[in-house]
């Protein structure tokens, strides 16, 4: 996505989810094989850097995946509750687990709740549980650096909390306004808002 965002094709082996993002022939190319790799780059002056650069902001720029984002969660409260029960066996439970976010000196943190969470549940993976995820996370080559920095030894859950969207979740700059992605803590709670209001 970001490839595409700044105007370059994309080659890649057909893994993931990046069948779903690179358009065929238009956007980029996905191959099967190291030869077919070498191939494809021999024909990537045939496409259009503009046409990538709109394939991504008609697909996934922030004011799109907000909309998409409203409209799953605006289906998802719209559908019966005992509907919701079925798809669970009758005994839903809600977790929620961390991604990353800014420590106090600015740098991330990855796979930790922001302060000191309750009821928190670490769940230590097995070896075998590790090599897995390693090789899900191995799927993902152009996001390598980054995943990187996820601990491989453990998830860590808790049961779902209240949290509110227009309030920001810890003091100081957000980690996304730190690293310059186009979008403010203000703007994006206000957004939230805005959200809420129309579930409401």
């Amino acid at each position: 996505m970001e490839a595409l965002a700044c105007g370059t094709p994309a080659v890649a082996l057909r893994a993931g989810a990046l069948p779903e993002i690179v358009d065929h022939g238009k956007t980029g190319f996905i191959v099967d094989s190291v030869t077919g790799l070498a191939e494809a780059l021999r024909q990537v002056g045939t496409l259009s850097p503009q046409a990538c650069r709109e394939a991504a902001l008609s697909r996934f720029a922030a004011c799109v995946m907000a909309d998409r984002y409203l409209e799953l969660y605006s289906r998802m409260i719209a559908q019966p509750t005992n509907e919701k029960r079925k798809q669970c066996g009758g005994k839903c439970k809600a977790l929620e687990f961390p991604l990353y976010h800014a420590a106090v000196d600015g740098s991330m943190i990855a796979g930790r709740f922001v302060g000191e969470p309750q009821d928190e549940e670490v769940l230590a993976l097995t070896p075998e549980e590790q090599a897995l995820k390693r090789r899900m996370l191995d799927c993902f080559p152009s996001q390598a650096d980054f995943l990187r920095r996820f601990p491989l030894h453990s998830e860590r859950f808790r049961p779902m909390t209240a949290h509110d969207f227009t309030k920001s979740p810890h003091p100081g700059p957000l980690l996304y306004e730190r690293w310059g992605w186009g979008i403010s803590g203000e703007s994006w709670r206000q957004r939230a808002g805005q959200a809420l209001a129309l579930l409401s």
